[in-house]
């Protein structure tokens, strides 16, 4: 009665593998599809400022969306500003076109992607790294404030319901 326990139990967890590897493999191929088409939104939770200021979890509502050749930056701002509208701006709020949009995928199925976008109030350089997992990282290089990183998911645009 034992081995009988003992297969049961390696069976269960063979088809719970299979279907974790299924899983991963769609959720990989879904990334990999909403990069091609440019459609995506990445949703943060936590940002990374440059300097002496540590990580900040975020409360829901604070994202990235691109769609086709515009991007529509939610994004808060903790830093340094060098140069900012008085009563300090609107940090990395803004919509705009995007410039020079480049994609490369890495052997281990990492995406990285660079873009620029001039804003109402700056100028901004983003790369962002997209995992097969769905986990990203976004790193944004202003001209006029301290550089800033956040961490998220990418999803697409229906599953998203900030924008």
């Amino acid at each position: 009665m034992l081995a009988v326990f003992v297969l049961m139990a390696c069976a269960t967890s063979e088809e719970a593998r299979v279907a974790r590897k299924q899983q991963e493999a769609l959720v990989a191929q879904q990334v990999t599809q909403v990069l091609a088409e440019r459609h995506y939104v990445i949703e943060v939770d936590r940002a990374y400022p440059q300097g002496r200021m540590s990580m900040r979890d975020l409360s829901t509502g604070y994202g990235l969306m691109v769609k086709g050749d515009s991007i529509f930056s939610r994004l808060p701002f903790f830093g340094r500003a060098y140069s900012v509208p008085y009563g300090g701006g609107s940090g990395l709020m803004f919509e705009a076109a995007i410039n020079s949009y480049t994609e490369q995928v890495k052997k281990n199925g990492e995406h990285i992607i660079n873009f620029e976008a001039k804003g109402p109030e700056d100028y901004y350089v983003f790369v962002v790294r997209a995992y097969n997992n769905g986990n990203t990282t976004v790193s944004v290089t202003p001209r006029e404030r301290s550089n800033i990183q956040f961490s998220g998911k990418i999803m697409t645009q229906e599953e998203s319901d900030y924008f």
